[in-house]
Order: C-alpha cells, then sequence, then structure tokens
C-alpha cells in the first residue's frame, strides 16, 4: 500500500468517524478510529502486518513474503520464499536445521500457526530419520539445542513443546560415545517410548547426571500417538498449532494421507509470560528430507520483555596468498546475539591442507560482541604439492629408488635423505651430492611435481668439495693413519686418513668434546652427528 493509498484512506475513514485502529501495512503505521473495528483485523494484498489494539498489544501475522523478518535460520536450513517452504534439512546424514523466532511470544494470548511439515520419503524402517519439532521455551529467541535424537529440544529450557518424531532411540548416558560426526550423542537422552514413528507432546527439566545439569526432553505420558509409516511418502501434509492464553491449551492437528486428522490437546504450563519459539529438524546415519511450509502464523509480541541486539560473525576460508577458497556461515547456539556464543566450523577443500587462522582472524569460537560483531574468522589453507626424491648411481646413471611423498607450498618439508643414505652407506655406496635441502625443497615451487636427486657411487676416490661450502685453509698435518686434534682459529678439527688422496675434516665447536672416529664411522658422518657438522674435502698434497 502505497503512502498516496494510506493518506486517502485515513481522509475517508476521517469523515465516516473511524476511531482507534492502528494499521502497518509495509512498514508504514496509519492511525484510524472507531469503535466497532476489532482488534483483528486481515488488510489484502500486504506484505507484512502488525496490529495494536488499545493496551499497545502488538499483533504480528507473518506469511510465506514476510516470514524472514522474523524469523532466523540456522544450520543445515534454508527458505524458499516462492513456495513458503523452509528446508530443515536436506536428505544428508547428520545434519540438523532450525528456524527460531526473533522476539518473545506473549503467553497470555492467543496464537495460531498455519502450515504443513514434510517428514521426508523414508521411514525408519526404510532408512528414514529423525523428525521434526516445535517448541517454546524461556531461553533467548534465537536459541537453539541438541541435534540428533534430541531434535533440537535437549539444552533448551523448560521446552513446553510437540515433535513429531520419525526413528526409535534407545537412552544414550552422556558422554558414552564420541562420535564426532553427531555430538549430540555426548549430551544423551532418555529412550523413545516403544513406537517407530509418532507424535507426542515434550517437555524439558532441569535435571542431575553425574555431576553435570542437563535439559533432556521427555515425551509426555499419554499424549503419544502413532503415525503411519506410509505418510512419509515425501509430500507436504497440513499441520496446525493452535494456543489459547486465557485457559493455557495448545492444540496440535496433523492431517494424514487419508484426510484423517490426528489431534493432540493439552493444558500446558508456561513458566513465564514471554516465551521463545523455535522448529527443527535433525539427521543421524537415518537421513530424509524434512521441511515445514507456512502459511499464516499470529501471534502477539511480549513488548515489555528486552530485545536483544542482533549481531553477525563472517566465516571465509583463504589460501596464504589469499585468494578465498569458499564462504561459510558462523553457528549461534543461543541466537546471534550480542553476549551469546558463535562456532564455526573447518572445511576441508581437495588439494590444499588446513594451516591455521590468518593473522587478524577472529578466535573459530568465541563470543558475539561490540568488538566481534561484523569481523572475520578467517581459516587459512596452504596447497599441496608433490615431490619425488631419486636416489641414482653416479656410475650408472641408474635410479636405485624413487620416494614419493606429498608437501605444502611456501613451506618446509618434514622429509629427510639421512636415513636412505646411511642405508645405502652401509651398503659400500658413499655420498657424492644431496639436492636435497628442506629448508626450501616447496619455496617458491610453482611445478605440480617437485623433484629432486641424491647421488651415490662405490668409487673409492671421491671428490666431496662443493659449491655452497668452499675450500678453507687450515694449519696442515701430514696425514696419519690415527686422528690427531688440529687448531685453526677458535675452532677445532679431527683430521684423519681416510684414503692415499683424502682427508676427512671433522669440524666441532670448542664445547663438543674430541672423539676418536674409524673409518665407518667417517662413512656415516656426512650428516649432522654428536651435534657437529661434517666437511669433507679433496686432501691437497703437500
Amino acid at each position: 500500500m502505497s503512502k498516496e493509498s494510506n493518506k486517502s484512506l485515513l481522509l475517508a475513514l476521517a469523515f465516516t468517524g473511524i476511531s482507534s485502529l492502528t494499521m502497518l501495512a509495509a512498514a508504514e503505521i496509519v492511525k484510524v478510529n472507531h469503535p466497532s473495528i476489532k482488534n483483528e483485523i486481515q488488510i489484502s494484498n500486504v506484505q507484512a502486518s502488525q496490529v495494536k489494539n488499545d493496551n499497545s498489544q502488538l499483533q504480528i501475522i507473518v506469511n510465506s513474503q514476510n516470514l524472514m523478518n522474523y524469523f532466523s535460520l540456522h544450520g543445515a536450513a534454508s527458505y524458499s520464499a516462492n513456495e513458503g517452504i523452509v528446508t530443515l534439512t536436506p536428505d544428508s546424514q547428520f545434519q540438523v536445521g532450525n528456524l527460531t523466532l526473533n522476539t518473545k511470544i506473549d503467553m497470555n494470548k492467543n496464537f495460531v500457526l498455519e502450515g504443513a511439515v514434510n517428514l521426508g520419503n523414508k521411514n525408519m524402517d526404510n532408512g528414514g530419520a529423525d523428525g521434526i519439532s516445535f517448541a517454546f521455551h524461556t531461553g533467548s529467541p534465537g536459541e537453539i539445542g541438541q541435534a540428533g535424537a534430541n531434535l533440537g529440544l535437549g539444552g533448551l529450557k523448560n521446552v513446553r513443546g510437540f515433535k513429531l518424531d520419525t526413528y526409535h532411540d534407545s537412552a544414550m548416558e552422556p558422554g558414552s560415545t564420541k562420535n564426532t560426526n553427531d555430538p549430540s550423542e555426548n549430551y544423551g537422552w532418555e529412550a523413545d517410548p516403544n513406537l517407530k514413528e509418532y507424535g507426542a507432546f515434550v517437555n524439558t527439566f532441569e535435571e542431575s547426571i553425574g555431576n553435570k545439569t542437563y535439559w533432556w526432553p521427555h515425551v509426555q505420558q499419554g499424549t503419544e500417538k502413532s503415525l503411519n509409516p506410509a505418510d512419509l511418502d515425501g509430500k507436504m501434509h497440513p499441520f496446525k498449532i493452535q494456543y489459547t492464553g486465557a485457559t493455557n491449551v495448545l492444540t496440535i492437528s496433523y492431517t494424514e494421507s487419508n484426510e484423517h486428522v490426528l489431534t493432540w490437546k493439552e493444558k500446558v504450563a508456561t513458566p513465564e509470560k514471554s516465551m521463545a519459539m523455535m522448529i527443527a529438524a535433525a539427521t543421524g546415519a537415518n537421513k530424509n528430507l524434512q521441511q515445514f511450509k507456512i502459511n499464516q502464523f499470529k501471534y502477539y509480541v511480549d513488548q515489555e520483555s528486552p530485545k536483544p541486539i542482533q549481531g553477525k560473525i563472517n566465516v571465509h576460508y583463504e589460501t596464504e596468498d589469499g585468494i578465498q577458497l569458499a564462504t561459510g556461515k558462523a553457528i549461534y547456539p543461543e541466537g546471534p546475539y550480542l553476549g551469546k556464543r558463535y562456532q564455526s566450523t573447518q572445511k576441508e577443500f581437495p588439494g590444499y591442507q588446513f594451516v591455521g587462522m590468518k593473522e587478524n582472524s577472529l578466535p573459530p569460537n568465541g563470543e558475539l560482541t561490540n568488538n566481534s560483531n561484523g569481523k572475520d574468522v578467517i581459516y587459512v589453507f596452504a596447497k599441496k604439492t608433490a615431490a619425488q626424491i631419486n636416489y641414482i648411481d653416479s656410475d650408472t646413471n641408474k635410479v636405485l629408488k624413487r620416494v614419493s611423498f606429498s608437501g605444502l607450498k611456501n613451506h618446509e618439508s618434514t622429509y629427510s635423505t639421512n636415513p636412505e643414505i646411511e642405508a645405502y652407506q652401509k651398503d659400500r655406496y658413499h655420498l657424492v651430492r644431496d639436492e636435497f635441502s628442506p629448508n626450501i625443497f616447496f619455496k617458491n615451487n610453482k611445478n605440480s611435481l617437485y623433484i629432486a636427486n641424491v647421488y651415490l657411487t662405490r668409487k673409492k676416490s671421491i671428490n666431496y668439495s662443493s659449491a655452497h661450502e668452499p675450500y678453507k685453509s687450515w694449519k696442515k698435518a701430514k696425514p696419519t693413519k690415527t686422528p690427531v686434534n688440529v687448531k685453526n682459529g677458535e675452532k677445532d678439527y679431527l683430521l684423519h686418513h681416510h684414503t692415499k688422496n683424502e682427508h676427512v675434516i671433522k669440524e666441532k665447536t670448542l664445547l663438543t668434546p674430541s672423539f676418536i672416529l674409524n673409518e665407518n664411522q667417517i662413512i656415516k658422518t656426512h650428516s649432522s652427528q654428536h651435534g657437529m657438522k661434517i666437511r669433507r674435502i679433496k686432501h691437497q698434497q703437500t
């Protein structure tokens, strides 16, 4: 309705003497007065409706077009405004989805929710689970409960609700399992009634198990009714919740495929004047597509209850180069409000490995505050790259062995050639050259396969000089068959007559005590041993 239309309506009503009515259409309030007009009215062709009565009680009328103005989605839940359908869980394992009302309901007033539910196309015997729940509780708006067999109800305080349960669960003690696919199993639950698929009223009460406090959902005895397994047909079934504030009577109706209507009716105790609302569904190892379709929801807001301040955390997944791989959604167990917790989930990407959080990232899990509101949780991933080390006989150019492994681009390798080289030395090989350098192996590697060679020989006369360790002069000592100590500045050397034309120089710090090397040890000490560094060079005859 346009401003001009509202003004025309106001003038028309003014001439007729209408008084005492407030209408809000398309977020614009128009005030008119007439004692004969009731508090509840229908405004045609208006997407959003709010109605006030003389006592400033605000009634909200929600439909498919304005649902997301009043509700929030969590977890796996998604919404199609064109169809008015909330998909609570896809037909996938270990999913949980929630739809939560952003404000509390005045439980002293009437409310009615009309719509339909699709419980999926598989009953329990054919791999279906777990069902849909509707809860009114005393927690914060937006708060969600434990998934799995708890159906989003476990953990919520003072639930007065209802569930359509499509999977029979045996009792589960808290902490009795470590199923990472379904963390709710660690919360535990009580056993279901001896029914496969059923509907029943559900309450949660505070109870102590061990040294911890739990809010487990309990089926209200005598209210359970069997559902027809054939009704899990992948179709929408009319569903209605009606509440009378004066008598606290909650009435549920569910229409079966044969048009028979199952009805549940119960007087419920409402511990507080206002309560939050949630609709949830979950899957486990068994699964189903589970949906709720909104037709209309009429309720009164408790305007005296404090309105929480909403917030948001952004979740990103990036490469080390800052390239975005994907975005994600934070999870808000108690709702997306300041002062409440947020959680995020690390993902996996083919060809990448998680290496840490970005320097300026928020923690993966934390509290939604003024400081964190609107900021980012950023997971960083490094690109995986393949590597190959070739151990080559330099005399024949024959590849003795190939070792393949993976690493991360721009990261040091954890692989070492030492064990392989030592094994070949026991087989009378000598090291000629090792091209592998762990600290730069994957640095700036642009190839999908990085190759390095290690050259070995069985020849006795070897030149061990290398470009990165140039020859340095030292005080000369005549070759002997026994080791001698030779001083050269601040460093000690052990000089050993290895062959007729070679010397092996052992460099060590002054803090390292001298020790004797026999020929077998010399062959093995090409690498760092006893905390020392080896330098082998061609003996210069004097």
